[in-house]
């Protein structure tokens, strides 16, 4: 009786998996050669320790179904990521009064995913993506519809020049197994697109469901976006594209700890200040330019003292110039990071902080200005930033024994909390 009880127990559970619904996918992993083509991201420097709990959910639309359809990929850069963007941007309101996504403020997967698949409805891949929405933009749900059944309709002409203003600027990958990194983007207000493999107990994910392992068989790549993080769960919070059936009403979470074996690709996409749009009310007065980007800021070192007495002991003290374009708006800040010399004036590991004044959320040895914003009509100014040799985290000596750490410092700009510039390595020593 015992063997037939778990058999019919077997055969039900197997029943219950397979009446729920399978759900699409479409994530082409990225190649070498795309990934090479990617700078690192680089830690936003906050001078203290990260909140326990992120959430930039309120900003992202109504959870959206891909339904039958292979296009992951553009519901995470398009749906999800670009109308949070467009959202913080110019507070547009992404829901209508029936609690759905406001079909002229979301952006379409459509437009971006019947441009890049190649006439076959067979995934995609990020790079792709990202590539046309810096070149094109995206365009809105009423500009392109999106019909799962139909991956080959291409935009209007009138879709593309409404799409033109909805760009990006910048893309980085972060590597999968940097949590503090991660988590470090998303306190600065930046959402991680992310590519995981898929098993068959999270494409079945229920409330309060944490995937901390594999269940079942893995099924394929998926694209989806972070939106936070909470320690409490010791899990990052993730948007799909399943419907809000899904998980927690179409969110999910992923435990830290299997995090980098589930994730594969994580990317971290900087937005481009609205150009104009494509209608010109007064045709005798041209369209007033696009801003200019941000890497039109000119940012210099100009030198570094060494020996600066501050209330934290002696320091360094590094000093430069910022000159910032008229029509950029936002904040800029400079941030100095301090790693090992691995020879020749050459990053190695990032050297550790005593001070939590003066380090990373990774706990980086770290200094940097405060973040100030730019005044209208653009800015040129000086800055300056010091860090006490006692803060770092190098091997100590005695008085008559002073040990020397080669070190290198590397100046960066920052750019609405998104690091846009190195000023160059500074390769300097330590005697402690």
């Amino acid at each position: 009786m015992a063997f037939r009880f778990s058999l019919v127990r077997i055969v039900a559970l197997l029943c219950i998996a397979s009446a729920l619904p399978a759900q699409e996918m479409g994530l082409n992993f990225a190649t070498p050669t795309q990934l090479a083509r990617l700078d690192s991201a680089r830690t936003p420097f906050s001078g203290g320790t990260l909140p326990p709990v992120v959430d930039l959910s309120a900003d992202f639309p109504p959870v959206g179904n891909q339904g039958h359809q292979s296009s992951c990929v553009a519901w995470a850069v398009a749906y999800a990521l670009k109308s949070y963007q467009e959202r913080v941007e110019d507070h547009r309101v992404l829901q209508d009064g029936g609690g759905n996504a406001n079909q002229s403020a979301v952006f379409s997967p459509a437009y971006i995913y019947n441009q890049i698949n190649h006439g076959r409805d067979a995934g995609s891949f990020f790079d792709d993506a990202f590539s046309l929405l810096k070149q094109q933009g995206a365009a809105t749900l009423i500009d392109a519809p999106y019909d799962e059944t139909d991956f080959l309709s291409q935009p209007s002409a009138a879709a593309r020049a409404d799409a033109a203003p909805f760009r990006i600027e910048d893309v980085r990958r972060i590597p999968t197994s940097d949590i503090l990194t991660l988590k470090a983007q998303l306190n600065a207000g930046y959402p991680i697109v992310v590519g995981a493999a898929i098993d068959q107990g999270f494409q079945q994910a229920r409330p309060g469901f944490i995937w901390n392992r594999q269940i079942g068989q893995v099924l394929g790549g998926h694209a989806m976006v972070v939106v936070g993080y909470d320690d409490n769960k010791n899990a990052f919070h993730v948007i799909n594209s399943w419907s809000r059936n899904w998980g927690d009403n179409g969110y999910g979470w992923i435990d830290y700890a299997y995090f980098p074996t589930a994730v594969r690709e994580a990317y971290v996409v900087r937005d481009a200040a609205n150009g104009p749009g494509p209608v010109v009310i007064n045709p005798v007065q041209p369209a007033p330019p696009a801003p200019p980007p941000a890497t039109a800021i000119q940012f210099a070192l100009n030198g570094v003292a060494h020996n600066v007495p501050t209330p934290f002991g002696p320091a360094m003290q590094f000093s430069g110039q910022l000159s910032v374009p008229a029509g950029i708006t936002g904040q800029v800040q400079v941030v100095i990071q301090i790693y090992l010399d691995a020879g020749g004036g050459t990053k190695g590991p990032p050297v550790g902080s005593f001070n939590p004044q003066f380090a990373m959320p990774t706990g980086a040895a770290a200094t940097g200005t405060q973040a100030v914003g730019i005044p209208p009509g653009g800015a040129a100014t000086s800055w300056f930033a010091v860090l006490p040799y006692l803060s770092l985290n190098i091997p100590r000596g005695g008085p008559f024994n002073l040990i020397q750490t080669n070190l290198v410092a590397e100046p960066i700009l920052f750019y609405n909390n998104f690091g846009v510039k190195s000023s160059g390595l500074i390769p300097f020593f330590v005697r402690l």
